[in-house]
């Protein structure tokens, strides 16, 4: 599962980010930190309230938000490492 899941994910993205980096789009000083962040905020805190059993977290709740989910994921990641986003807090 963890082979498929973070770890798999970890493997594809980090190159993407890194790509971004030498395309001066993102600033970062870890690849693997920004991809921490990345992965926090896609997955929130869905796992914790499923393991948790939180019963208003449903499979058509969680599909029906993924569009403003992926929004919200890259405006805030941007906003974390985007080259103008980290200019403008210089």
């Amino acid at each position: 599962m963890l082979e498929n899941g973070p770890m798999g994910i970890r493997r594809r993205l980090k190159p993407i980010l890194e790509a971004g980096k030498d395309a001066r789009l993102l600033r970062f000083a870890n690849s693997e930190d920004a991809y921490r962040t990345f992965f926090g905020l896609v997955v929130r805190d869905v796992q914790i309230r499923l393991l948790l059993g939180d019963s208003t977290l449903t499979q058509s709740n969680i599909e029906a938000n993924i569009e403003a989910d992926v929004k919200a994921t890259t405006d805030q990641f941007f906003t974390l490492y985007g080259v103008e986003a980290t200019h403008n807090r210089e």
